[in-house]
């Protein structure tokens, strides 16, 4: 299964509506199960630091 969103989706509802930390983003599929995933607000300096250059 993969999911994905189209650059500036959020953006452009009104009113805007973005993923806040905290939040939880939820999918499910009869043939499968649920999967929830946290939101979470991370540095991505410190993400690319940790992963290497060029992330």
């Amino acid at each position: 299964m993969l999911t994905g969103t189209p650059a500036g989706v959020g953006y452009a509802r009104e009113p805007a509506c973005f993923l806040t930390d905290g939040g939880e983003v939820t999918v499910s599929s009869p043939q499968l199960s649920t999967l929830t995933n946290p939101v979470r607000h991370t540095d991505r300096t410190s993400y690319r630091a940790r992963a290497g250059a060029g992330v």
